[in-house]
């Protein structure tokens, strides 16, 4: 199945932290006093490089700073979001809050890298031609869905550690993922990796802190660069706040999880201490390529 697992390469960095109205009446981050790139020991000078609008995905402008210490500038991105995406890849609003808490089951990760997958399990292909144009286009779809296999640790052709890894970061059930990808190998049309990726999304809550749970995935599959989240007022990045415990056992014993650390929902500022991001991490992320961006 082609399309599961995308190439590595360099990207910039993925910083990730809530936007919230500040004193000009926009939506804005934090003061942040660390780059991505501070291992040299050297203090970081950073100041405001420009408002960068997305034409998808993210709704307001987003801050890009500039390191003078360091040379390289980074973007900010909000909670939900991640580089390069054209919708939200989990439904949170900008300061980390939840949407639609009203909705249940599948229906929460509607309007949401997701919506492909949804609309496959129900047999709804994008369009394969539209006079006057469409943006649900099935090449799109497609490519969409491989993603998405590989995110939730359906896809065939991941290696079996790397599945077993996913379980733990996304706290599912192995044998869940084991089945779906023996399903999708014997059938790989799109509406089975449709209802194979439902059926992940049926196990976990959409709301906090299943974002973080994503992303780390992601980057595992290569689809992005690790995430980082600033701590400790700005003053240093970390990575995502989950350490593995213990791998998952068959149904029926206690087995340990991974979990978050100390944080709270919509709270992407008081990560744990005991979390360093280590120097390989914060300057040699994997991402994906940015003119790959369907």
């Amino acid at each position: 199945m082609s399309g599961c697992r995308k190439s590595r390469a360099n990207a910039r960095a993925f910083v990730v932290a809530p936007y919230v109205i500040d004193a000009n009446d926009r939506l804005a981050p934090a003061e942040l006093h660390c780059c991505p790139y501070a291992t040299d020991g050297h203090k970081c000078k950073i100041r405001k490089q420009q408002w960068r609008v997305r034409k998808t995905a993210v709704a307001h402008p987003l801050l890009v700073l500039w390191c003078m210490q360091h040379g390289r500038c980074f973007t900010i991105y909000p909670p939900g979001h991640v580089p390069y995406g054209r919708q939200r890849l989990a439904p949170i609003a900008p300061d980390g809050q939840p949407l639609g808490i009203d909705d249940s089951g599948t229906a929460l990760w509607c309007s949401t890298l997701f919506d492909a997958a949804l609309d496959a399990a129900y047999g709804d292909a994008w369009a394969r031609e539209c006079p006057g144009g469409t943006h649900l286009w099935w090449s799109s779809q497609w490519r969409r869905l491989a993603r998405i296999s590989s995110l939730l640790g359906v896809c065939p052709d991941l290696p079996q550690p790397l599945r077993d890894q996913l379980a733990e970061v996304l706290d599912v059930d192995g044998g869940l993922l084991n089945g779906l990808a023996a399903d999708l190998r014997s059938g790989p049309g799109y509406q089975a990796r449709g209802r194979a990726a439902c059926a992940v999304l049926d196990t976990v809550d959409a709301r906090w802190p299943t974002y973080c749970r994503l992303v780390e995935a992601g980057w595992m599959v290569g689809l992005w660069s690790r995430p980082m989240f600033p701590a400790g007022g700005g003053r240093r990045l970390i990575v995502t706040p989950f350490r593995t415990v213990s791998a998952r056992g068959p149904p029926g014993e206690v087995a340990g999880r991974s979990s978050p650390t100390n944080l709270e929902p919509g709270d992407f500022t008081a990560m744990d201490p005991c979390l360093p991001l280590p120097a390989t991490e914060v300057s040699d992320g994997y991402g994906q390529k940015s003119g790959d961006r369907d």
